[in-house]
């Protein structure tokens, strides 16, 4: 398979139909699967490791919140009207979750736009330095970079 955007293959009765925007899996009426942001390396991997392998995986990688029991809206005073929460509450019904409305600010987004770049909200990586793994409560840190 080519690495060109708009390409398709096929192997046995799967097909796979890749686009810049969304790969899916099809093999009929029975089974469909839409999974948004594939990119061609992944669907390059799942042609190499044939038929078995590319189900399991594409069961897996597209059923994202196959161990989700609940919806969280989170109103921030800007929706432009009430149908948002109107559909997350329709969306956690029809799948038998909870639903929780809970009251969210705009403080963390304003201050990424003012540049007021608190150490204990972002992690500030200036040039020459790398993001790094730490094992600890951290999580992550900053480190100069080895290039």
């Amino acid at each position: 398979m080519s690495a060109v955007p708009g390409a398709q293959t096929s192997f046995s009765n799967i097909q796979i139909a890749a686009s810049s925007k969304q790969t899916q899996l099809i093999t009929g009426p029975s089974f469909t699967l839409g999974a948004p942001c594939f990119s061609w390396t992944v669907v390059e991997e799942l042609v190499a490791r044939g038929e078995g392998s590319a189900r399991y995986l594409l069961d897996e990688l597209g059923n994202l919140t196959k161990h989700y029991c609940q919806i969280t809206f989170i109103e921030v005073g800007v929706e432009p009207d009430p149908s948002f929460e109107r559909r997350a509450r329709e969306k956690a019904e029809a799948r038998g979750w909870k639903f929780e409305k809970v009251q969210g600010d705009m403080g963390l987004i304003q201050r990424l736009v003012d540049g007021d770049w608190r150490e204990s909200e972002f992690l500030v990586v200036p040039p020459g330095h790398q993001i790094a793994a730490q094992y600890d409560a951290g999580i992550i840190s900053v480190s100069k970079s080895s290039r």
